[in-house]
């Protein structure tokens, strides 16, 4: 597998708590594991880190101030440390939080033409419902939902239900806050 972005935009990280995860850790494991690997700082893979420091303002950076989006080449679990210590001690039960079975986002050179992406800010969620301008197939698998580049689980019970050809319901235990980025990903369209 290539080297592929995490996300399609520079992601700001929170903690547990909704607090900007100012001077925080990313690492990265292998999906269903405790067996760490690098993440790359672009899609060339040439210069790879084990883990990556957040900035004041919750981004991940290359040396403390220089932002990237970690590239990854295969699926992974995410973990928020709050020092260095217990990231490079792979000390996940002090981890602010852990985030397992992701799959990393299809490269944009296999991506079908009927493919659309649709940006929302947290602000524009009215309750807990988003209503999308590009119509889907309701329950097809077609719709990826992702919050701050992180995939969501479909479902009742799970983070988001299909309500129909053109809204989404996040489950009501989420918190949507203004600042949370929202990317809508539809693979095939309703017609």
């Amino acid at each position: 597998m290539a080297w592929t972005p995490i996300s399609g935009t520079m992601t700001q990280y929170h903690t547990s708590a909704n607090l900007l995860a100012a001077n925080y850790y990313l690492k990265f494991y292998q999906s269903g594991t405790t067996t760490a690997f690098n993440m790359a700082t672009d899609s060339t893979g040439g210069t790879t880190l084990d883990k990556c420091q957040l900035d004041s303002s919750g981004y991940p950076t290359t040396d403390g101030t220089t932002r990237f989006i970690p590239h990854v080449d295969q699926t992974y679990k995410i973990v928020l440390y709050q020092n260095a210590t217990d990231a490079d001690n792979n000390t996940t039960g002090s981890a602010d939080w852990v985030i397992d079975a992701i799959a990393p986002p299809v490269s944009s050179s296999v991506i079908s033409l009927n493919t659309t992406n649709e940006l929302k800010l947290g602000s524009e969620a009215s309750g807990q419902v988003f209503t999308l301008t590009t119509p889907y197939v309701v329950g097809s698998g077609n719709l990826k939902v992702f919050r701050n580049g992180i995939l969501f689980r479909v479902g009742a019970g799970n983070d988001y239900v299909e309500t129909s050809t053109t809204q989404v319901t996040i489950n009501s235990s989420i918190s949507i806050v203004a600042t949370d980025n929202w990317t809508f990903n539809i693979t095939s369209l309703s017609s």
